[in-house]
């Protein structure tokens, strides 16, 4: 039957099958060789990818129960099939778009790639293992009712991902180019999206812990989990004859999700003159969660059908001009499983589409989003992303071809509040109409667009531009992080110098050891040292490097931090033959590290069969990246650390 529900013979939403049961066993009846069931409750897999998430409370007939384990009472023979074909998943770290891959020498666990869609070296990853769930359950070794001193806290799947590209050689639905070089092209197609809980968002503790052969699950990290590394744990079903109650394999670290097929419109929107969404910016997650919610909501209303019939979600466009910030993409998708034809028919006319969802925005008065025009429960975790103006005007621009201007009311309004900030803080103004006048000074301040942040972005502004030195001030910045904003306004022009800023405790000796910023060291390259310094009681050869990014700064006991002053010593090239516990200063020959996102990395080198794997102790960083030995290349090895401007040797750990 799933042959025919991909060639689209049956309607999948006539026959649901990504419906996943929630098990709760029966402890009075069930025994060692048979488990009974006292509720199974069921929901569709998307769904149940955040409701029935390892880790999650579920309430069945006014009592308490948990989510901790993976389980079908088919004999884990669901759980097994599942197992053996998980699959390698990759997300981008920027700008969302995520991908699975299958398990191989061209893509494995701990890998980074390049993203496709942003165009970002090695922020795609790092690779994790993917299972399709079969069933979820209550692990019969926890009571209901029983309160967790430490529950987890709960996770929720992504939105639906889309990974396929969409080419001008494909045959598009509908183009639209207008004057000023806007625009849109559209698609309709059937597609496969994805949608993946990825755990809790500490990066050193993703995914859940899942032992693959019981089945018992926990969120990664969890302080009260039950499963620990080399220590046996119950299995979370009654029926363990002939193993025992105690199961003693190894676990993995998961993320749990599904493919599903189903009808997609997508619709590519191109930007003119300065107007850009660059990608992976607050501002693009604003505008575009704005307008997918829109539209969204106005194919529904067209189509006269329920909300929750259709999704809406965006991405970087998969092409040049996307990675520039000159196209988007938002796709509308159908939630019955399969497809039903909805967004298909609602992108028969896109321009009445475009239009009815440029209405909603305008014909509310609210300052940002309210449950008139865009506020719902389903997108009650988008509420602070949602602002009706931004969206109607990047629809306005891209449909009609207007360009992006801050309203009057908004100008007013954001630059009152700038006003008061400024006379707080020491730097009276004068409010004019368009701006404002700093006190003493020749410098105006002007507003300028989100989507045009360098230009003024009111015809009063403009107009004071034109005979006037002015300073813009972007109104996204002034609406949502004020102080921010006053810095850049207030702020006097950069004075550049040839001299060098070292800190107190580095004193320049013409002799001394070569001093550097992280960021300059190239595979294969040595660069000029920023200065020469005095080190006491180092080796020689010993150089002394400031970390442009943190990936060590969790290890207690060590000052690994953003800035910090680190002492390494060379090292030989054949260094990755074997396990370091000591970080080390590793550079990449080709792309960039996923912890860093250059070309240089600071962690502890382990070799893992043929593969080197680098670990990493930070708020930022992953756990873990893994690359080919011979990608990489080591400078140096950590000797010391300068801790409130003391040198302090490091200790092997």
């Amino acid at each position: 039957m799933d042959r025919l529900f991909d060639r689209g013979v049956l309607p999948r939403y006539a026959f649901p099958t990504d419906v996943v049961t929630f098990h709760v066993f029966d402890n009075t009846r069930s025994t060692e060789r048979r488990a009974e069931l006292k509720y199974t409750p069921q929901l569709g897999l998307n769904q149940a990818l955040s409701s029935y998430a390892p880790g999650r409370e579920i309430w069945v007939n006014g009592e308490r129960y948990y989510s901790f384990a993976v389980w079908t009472p088919f004999g884990r023979r669901d759980c097994w099939n599942a197992w053996r074909a998980r699959k390698i998943y990759f997300e981008c770290g920027r700008c969302g778009y995520a991908r699975v891959e299958n398990s191989g020498p061209d893509y494995y666990v701990g890998q980074a790639l390049n993203c496709p869609a942003c165009g970002t070296s090695g922020s795609l990853g790092v690779g994790m293992q993917w299972v399709r769930p079969a069933g979820f359950a209550h692990p019969v070794d926890i009571e209901a009712e029983l309160p967790l001193a430490e529950s987890p806290t709960p996770t929720r799947a992504t939105r639906a991902k889309l990974s396929a590209s969409f080419k001008e050689s494909d045959t598009a639905k509908v183009s639209e180019t207008l004057n000023n070089g806007a625009g849109y092209v559209v698609w309709a197609a059937k597609q496969r999206l994805l949608i993946t809980n990825t755990g809790a968002r500490d990066r050193q503790f993703p995914g859940f812990r899942h032992c693959p052969s019981c089945g018992r699950t926990e969120p990664n990290g969890w302080i009260g989990g039950k499963l620990k590394q080399r220590k046996g744990h119950r299995r979370p079903n009654p029926d363990h004859h002939p193993h025992g109650e105690i199961c003693n394999e190894n676990q993995g670290v998961v993320v749990f999700g599904n493919e599903f097929e189903t009808d997609i419109a997508l619709i590519r929107f191109r930007l003119a003159g300065a107007a850009r969404l660059p990608p992976g910016t607050m501002l693009a997650r604003i505008v575009l969660t704005t307008v997918a919610e829109a539209l969204g909501t106005a194919a529904a209303h067209l189509l006269d059908i329920e909300d929750s019939d259709i999704g809406a979600e965006y991405r970087v466009a998969m092409t040049p001009a996307g990675q520039s910030g000159k196209e988007v993409e938002v796709y509308l998708y159908d939630l019955a499983p399969g497809g039903a034809g909805f967004v298909r028919a609602a992108s028969r006319d896109v321009s009445r589409l475009l239009d009815a969802a440029l209405q909603r925005l305008n014909s509310c008065d609210c300052t940002h989003s309210c449950y008139q025009c865009l506020r719902s429960y389903k997108n009650r975790w988008d509420h602070k992303y949602l602002h009706r103006t931004l969206g109607a005007a990047f629809l306005g621009h891209v449909a009609n071809g207007e360009v992006p201007t801050v309203a009057e009311d908004d100008e007013h309004r954001l630059l009152r509040i700038l006003a008061v900030d400024f006379t707080e803080s020491g730097h009276p103004v004068t409010e004019l109409e368009g701006g404002l006048h700093l006190v003493g000074q020749s410098r105006y301040i002007v507003l300028g667009h989100p989507l045009m942040p360098d230009r003024p972005g009111s015809l009063a502004g403009r107009k004071l531009a034109e005979a006037n030195d002015v300073t813009v001030v972007d109104s996204l910045m002034v609406d949502q992080a004020l102080p921010a904003a006053v810095r850049m306004a207030i702020r006097e022009p950069s004075v550049t110098s040839s001299n060098v800023s070292l800190p107190s405790f580095l004193v320049e000796q013409a002799d001394g050891h070569h001093a550097y910023h992280s960021s300059m060291f190239r595979y294969g390259e040595t660069s000029p040292p920023l200065a020469k310094v005095r080190l006491d009681s180092v080796p020689s050869d010993a150089f002394v490097v400031q970390l442009t990014r943190p990936t060590l700064e969790r290890i207690p006991g060590a000052d690994f931090r953003q800035g910090a002053w680190v002492v390494f010593t060379p090292v030989a090239d054949d260094i990755f033959t074997a396990s370091h516990k000591d970080p080390h200063l590793i550079v990449r020959r080709n792309g960039a590290f996923n912890a860093t996102g250059e070309c240089w990395t600071l962690g502890r080198p382990m070799m893992r069969g043929e593969k080197l794997k680098i670990m990493y102790n930070s708020y930022k960083a992953p756990r873990s990246e893994t690359l080919p030995p011979l990608e990489v290349k080591a400078v140096g090895r950590v000797y010391a650390v300068f801790v409130d401007g003391v040198l302090k040797r490091t200790k092997s750990t």
